[in-house]
């Protein structure tokens, strides 16, 4: 789904963050615009066939929590 603005994609990924926390362990995750970013590049890799990515980054920079919401807004298991 496409956005057209950053308010746009932040009310749409909240609304599924939340539907995240309602249905399994809770995530604590601020949504500022880089997070935003990485969200939509693992999701846009991710719906790839065979799609895969090496996330790099410092401990407790938030590459698991936010591949975890990237694959629950496409319904995949992990």
């Amino acid at each position: 789904m496409q956005c057209s603005s950053w308010d746009m994609l932040f009310k749409n990924l909240h609304r599924r963050l939340e539907e995240y926390n309602n249905s399994l362990p809770a995530m604590n995750i601020v949504l500022f615009k880089q997070a935003m970013e990485h969200i939509c590049r693992i999701s846009r890799i991710i719906q790839k066939p065979c799609g895969n990515a090496m996330l790099l980054g410092v401990g407790g920079s938030g590459k698991q929590s936010l591949s975890k919401l990237a694959t629950f807004l496409h319904e995949i298991q992990w």
